[in-house]
């Protein structure tokens, strides 16, 4: 695990689900690297720039399964 500003950083290895919650901003359920997936936590889409990528390959995912489903 990487420090920045002394702090922790952990590294997203998967985002398994998005919600939004009434009058809230956006939410992903993140799988961190090197963690058991029991250990994902919900984090705001605001804490998440350093993700881009992992939010991009779930929203493909996610567009993907709805595609498949409408055909």
């Amino acid at each position: 695990m990487d420090l920045i500003h002394n702090e922790p950083k952990f590294e997203v290895e998967v985002v398994f689900k998005s919600r939004q919650l009434r009058g809230r901003k956006r939410e992903y359920l993140v799988k961190w690297k090197g963690y058991h997936p029991i250990e994902a936590s919900w984090v705001n889409e605001s804490d998440m720039e350093h993700a881009q990528e992992a939010i991009e390959e779930f929203h493909n995912r996610s567009t993907n399964k709805q595609k498949k489903h409408t055909t």
